[in-house]
């Protein structure tokens, strides 16, 4: 994921960008995009919905905004249901290492706003109670935090699916599975 931040005035004729996903937020102002099959027309606090995966715009520690990926990846219906609630109100009470999620939390918060950028792994539970691992990006600017979420919960369940199939081979390899020796 890559971001960029654009200040502009007047016309600016875009261009796409195959490989790389995208997401539009208007801090102030107004921003007409013009697509072949549609216009988009964003004003202030508005987002258009180009990146396929959870996107959050946090403000004063509380969650702004959100696209719908968000909402779907963690079975919510309507943004009204998470807008103004910390984000770490998505995760499990307490993190894997031990450590509570509303206070390391607000340490990755902290951490992005002072570094203007910082990326970790972080535990989420979704509506339904399930959790999963995700990678997290967060950049800061201007008093807001910027959030990625990507999932990733599916690749550590393969990763460690691996590890214990080659762990197998290895005991097999090494082991006489006729004599026992």
């Amino acid at each position: 994921v890559q971001f960029k931040l654009a200040k502009l005035d007047g016309e600016f004729v875009g261009h796409a960008h195959a490989d790389t996903d995208e997401a539009f937020l208007v801090l102030a102002g107004t921003l007409r995009m013009r697509f072949r099959d549609r216009e988009e027309v964003l004003g202030a606090g508005e987002m258009i919905e180009l990146l396929p995966f959870p996107f959050f715009v946090l403000e004063d520690g509380k969650i702004a905004d959100c696209n719908q990926a968000a909402l779907k990846v963690y079975g919510y219906e309507k943004r009204e249901e998470l807008i103004g609630l910390p984000p770490y109100f998505l995760s499990p009470p307490v993190q894997p290492d031990g450590m509570s999620s509303d206070i390391k939390g607000e340490e990755m918060i902290k951490k992005a706003v002072e570094a203007g950028y910082h990326r970790f792994k972080w535990m989420h539970r979704r509506k339904n109670g399930k959790s999963f691992w995700a990678r997290v990006v967060m950049f800061s600017k201007k008093g807001l935090v910027f959030a990625v979420v990507n999932d990733v919960d599916r690749v550590e369940k393969l990763r460690k699916k691996t590890a214990e199939m080659l762990r197998r081979m290895k005991n097999l390899a090494e082991r006489d599975h006729l004599t026992g020796l």
